[in-house]
């Protein structure tokens, strides 16, 4: 998610229209031209509601996760970005078939900085939510985010990249997957490292555990 702060604000005026929607609905006259309008209202008014109230909670989530992070809690790579790599990266971008994180095509003269933990990344004013993954009673348990990385890599040249292939697991069928790729610069390549061993030490578990029938 881009602009979390920005989300909470548009998801809470989401929720004050829908909310102002519904009750106009209810306290319309009686008329016979009335059912219409009242229909049209409420039907936009409850959808303001659920749209809002959802998008403000997952922001409200990634807010508090990117100021965690900012915080420094858990964190296990950090590392800045200058526009000169970013430059690289953006031609790089271009080669992919997909990736989560938006790449404009020019960034800040100060850059961006990156700062991963299990639980979320943020590159520059995006805030991408991870599951934490462990062993329960013998089986593999993940909650707290949006993404659940089932591959990490890291690799390539001018630049160097973080793959993190992530998927949203539902109850049933095959999990909703996309590329989360980030530049790296040389300097910050051990940073990249453990950031990538960490998600390999997850995969490895959930890989090792032994669902129960």
């Amino acid at each position: 998610m881009r602009h979390p702060r920005r989300q909470i604000l548009r998801a809470a005026t989401a929720v004050v229209l829908g909310l102002g929607c519904v009750i106009a609905a209810f306290v319309l006259p009686d008329q016979p031209r009335s059912p219409v309008l009242q229909l049209a209202l409420g039907g936009a008014g409850w959808l303001g509601l659920l749209i809002g109230g959802m998008t403000f909670l997952w922001a409200r989530a990634a807010c508090a996760a990117e100021r965690a992070l900012l915080q420094g809690r858990e964190v296990i790579g950090r590392w800045h970005i200058d526009p000169g790599l970013w430059q690289q990266f953006v031609a790089l971008n271009r080669t992919f078939s997909s990736n989560q994180i938006a790449v404009p095509a020019r960034i800040a003269a100060k850059g961006l900085r990156v700062i991963v933990s299990p639980a979320a990344l943020l590159i520059g004013d995006q805030v991408e939510l991870f599951n934490r993954t462990a062993v329960v009673d013998g089986r593999v348990r993940h909650w707290g985010g949006d993404w659940t990385v089932t591959k990490a890599s890291l690799g390539g040249d001018q630049p160097c990249c973080l793959y993190l292939y992530a998927g949203i697991q539902g109850d049933s069928g095959p999990p909703s997957c996309n590329n989360l790729i980030v530049p790296v610069p040389a300097d910050a390549i051990p940073e990249a490292i453990r950031v990538r061993d960490h998600f390999l030490a997850c995969i490895q578990l959930h890989s090792a555990a032994s669902p129960r029938p």
